[in-house]
């Protein structure tokens, strides 16, 4: 056998130096509005004030376009005062300014508040005022702590009063301040003193901006300041200042006049409810929202009657918006999500298997064995109860719009939105990604004849090996006047188990007479096998159609890395000569089973052959005495001889010796003599003719016999040298034979 030596020589090359990324930092406006939720566009029902220093604006949010109110910004600097204020749809005056205060009323609205934490200055407040001023109604004062509607201090510090400072407010107004800056200066500055009895930190408390009784004047250093009576002051868990958004609900008792707030209420993700941070019921005096001008007493009594009944039973609507302060380059963001001037609307939103194991899925849910042939159906309908809103009747005329939330990880396969029971939109993909993104927006116009509308999102899910929670963003309706978004149930699909079984290697595996190891993997489908589902699982194996133990297989799990990875050794004596079939598959305690591993194996008729053959062998030098004599072997490793036997137990063989060469030396004499083998006793003398000289049967399988291992110094091959022998060197070939015979 030739060998030939290969050297391979691997140069390496190291690289040494520095990765550099210039990363820009996002800015704190962008991520607030990446981050914002959803909410109605502001271009129709809403206007802003730029009351001082303020370049207040409308931003696009996420999904919806001019959705979010800038009131103040990091980019000016100084003391910045705006509003976001209710206004009327210019389009027929369809939707008023002026809330309702006859009926029940809701509100809700996200807040945000930057990102600079206890730095962070001043706050936002939600008011409902009927300020009779032709200028904008915004507190006379620029001071932050009023956070655009409290009243402050003269600014010539002059007739410091609570009457003065409440002059300076909001008139014939209510307010809830969500005040993230604690204004108690002991300074000269007056107008820092608002907070004096809320010095904890940031906090939540209602008042009277324009009227007297919610002031008091605490004498500090010789002046008199003026400080605010926080009416059921309520402290933030930490500051609001923290780069997230906060949601507050505001519901309207009119029967009652109370006012419950829910600060910090709802999921940003998907908009569901969440336990409210900080909640709280107050009580709203009406009559403090009466028109100015509607309490001064006027010279016509008929006049004054009227004007004394109104002051009496209270405001019966107002104008409400969200004021907002800064001292501290602040971005301040309003997104409206309720408005109580909105048409009326119910929403539902359910969650289907269908076909059949049809099945309606509810919130917290776990849905087992969802496969990629099971349909989930996502419904999101919103009822509009004036039948006029989608044919352009109520409000102005423009296009609405759709946004069907897309569920998470899931497969869209289409996408349906109805008019009552008729589509007016249909897209399909039954791709394998199918329809992508969070969400599919839809434009479309109100020429529709039906009140309920409605949007179908008909999914499938892939197999996973773990619990899969699918969450969906709400789903959006709106409109230049009117927004709803309906949150969709968020479930879980259970890990789906798909037991499948595979042979590690594809190399045909045969045999002679060894047993034969096997190696395989189980996984889940396409994903790794957990320890659980693993552990969970006995194996069933075959033989040829027979069944066996584990045990008798050595059938296990071979891997502590990979939890699916078994061997198996399937034990020579189980297999027949040819072809064989051995089978495994798993089964869990469930009783699901996996697919039926089939393992082909072929056994082949083993080889007789040598094992060790003598080569360039000799005997030991002899002096010619003139007698004959037996010429011993040299002591040499090279007299080996074995045979090896892979036809299995039981089979029989021959040794046979014959002389390929007799014995002469350079010049072509022959050696005087003979060559023998002597074997138990007997003497074989040996020709040119195979001799047999030993009969050997097979005890075991692939059985390797030594002979040369019983040669002594009178058996084995020897030479017998006559006396007539003429000395010389001699060289000869001795022939060794086997023969497959009984």
């Amino acid at each position: 056998m030739k060998w030939i030596l290969a050297m391979v020589v691997c140069l390496g090359v190291l690289v040494s130096g520095e990765r550099r990324a210039d990363a820009m930092k996002e800015d704190s406006l962008t991520a607030a509005l990446r981050t914002a939720p959803n909410g109605i566009p502001l271009t129709d029902l809403y206007k802003l004030d730029q009351v001082v220093n303020s370049s207040a604006s409308r931003q696009d949010g996420p999904r919806v376009a001019q959705s979010v109110a800038q009131l103040t910004s990091e980019e000016n600097t100084g003391t910045q005062v705006s509003a976001l204020w209710s206004k009327a749809n210019e389009n027929g005056l369809a939707v008023s300014n002026q809330v309702n205060l006859t009926k029940d009323a809701l509100w809700g609205f996200w807040l945000y508040f930057g990102d600079k934490g206890d730095e962070s200055s001043e706050g936002m407040a939600f008011v409902l005022q009927n300020s009779e001023r032709k200028m904008v109604p915004i507190p006379k004062t620029t001071a932050g702590q009023t956070i655009g509607v409290w009243g402050g201090a003269p600014e010539n510090g002059v007739n410091v009063n609570p009457a003065s400072v409440a002059h300076q407010g909001i008139s014939s107004s209510w307010a809830l301040e969500f005040d993230t800056h604690v204004n108690s200066s002991s300074g000269s500055n007056l107008n820092d003193f608002l907070d004096y009895y809320a010095s904890v930190g940031p906090h939540i408390a209602s008042g009277y901006p324009g009227n007297s009784v919610s002031y008091k004047l605490v004498n500090k250093q010789g002046k008199s300041r003026p400080t605010l009576r926080h009416n059921q002051m309520k402290y933030m868990k930490t500051s609001p200042a923290d780069g997230n958004w906060r949601h507050v609900t505001m519901h309207w008792e009119a029967e009652t006049k109370h006012m419950t707030y829910a600060y910090n209420d709802r999921d940003t993700a998907t908009n569901l409810p969440i336990k409210p941070e900080v909640t709280d019921k107050l009580t709203i005096d009406t009559r403090f929202l009466v028109p100015t001008k509607k309490t001064e007493k006027l010279e016509s009594e008929d006049q004054q009657a009227e004007i004394d009944v109104t002051r009496d039973k209270g405001a019966t609507s107002a104008i409400w918006g969200i004021t907002s302060s800064s001292t501290s380059q602040d971005h301040q963001l309003v997104v409206v999500d309720q408005d109580p001037r909105w048409p009326q609307m119910r929403v539902n939103s359910k969650v289907e298997l269908i076909g059949d194991r049809a099945r309606e899925i509810a919130e917290g849910d776990v849905v087992e064995q969802l496969t990629a042939k099971d349909v989930v159906r996502f419904s999101s309908q919103v009822d509009f109860a004036n039948e006029g809103l989608l044919t352009g009747d109520y409000g102005n005329t423009g296009a609405f719009t759709v946004e069907s939330g897309l569920p998470r990880p899931s497969i869209v396969k289409g996408i349906t939105i109805k008019n009552g029971a008729t589509a007016i939109f249909n897209v399909t993909d039954h791709s394998d990604s199918g329809i992508t993104g969070d969400r599919h927006v839809q434009v479309l116009d109100r020429k529709r004849g039906k009140r309920l509308l409605a949007t179908e999102r008909d999914v499938t899910f892939t197999g996973s090996n773990q619990d899969v929670t699918v969450k969906t963003p709400p789903t959006l309706f709106y409109g230049s006047n009117y927004y709803i978004s309906i949150p969709t149930p968020t479930f879980k699909v259970g890990k789906l188990v798909d037991l499948k079984l595979i042979r590690i290697g594809d190399a045909a595996l045969t045999t002679t007479h060894d047993d034969v190891a096997v190696k395989g993997r189980l996984t889940n489908g396409k994903l790794p096998i957990e320890a659980i589902d693993r552990n969970n699982s006995r194996f069933e194996a075959t033989v040829n159609g027979k069944s066996y133990q584990p045990r008798d297989l050595n059938l296990g799990w071979t891997s502590a890395h990979d939890l699916g990875e078994f061997g198996m050794e399937v034990p020579a004596r189980l297999l027949q000569a040819g072809k064989n079939e051995v089978t495994v598959r798993v089964r869990d305690k469930q009783n699901r089973t996996s697919n039926v591993l089939q393992i082909p194996i072929e056994k082949k008729a083993g080889e007789l052959a040598f094992a060790a053959v003598p080569a360039d062998c000799g005997f030991m030098p002899l002096t010619l005495t003139g007698r004959e004599k037996i010429v011993q072997r040299e002591p040499s490793s090279d007299w080996q001889l074995s045979v090896q036997d892979g036809r299995g137990a039981g089979r029989k063989w021959q040794l046979q010796v014959s002389m390929g060469k007799p014995f002469q030396d350079k010049s072509g004499r022959r050696l005087a003599g003979k060559s023998i083998y002597a074997h138990e006793g007997t003497s074989y003398e040996l020709s040119d003719s195979p001799t047999t000289v030993m009969t050997h049967e097979t005890k075991r399988a692939n059985e390797v016999t030594n002979i040369s291992k019983n040669w002594t110094s009178m058996s084995g091959p020897l030479m017998v040298v006559s006396k007539h022998a003429v000395a010389g060197e001699y060289s000869g070939e001795i022939r060794w034979h086997l023969t497959d015979a009984p």
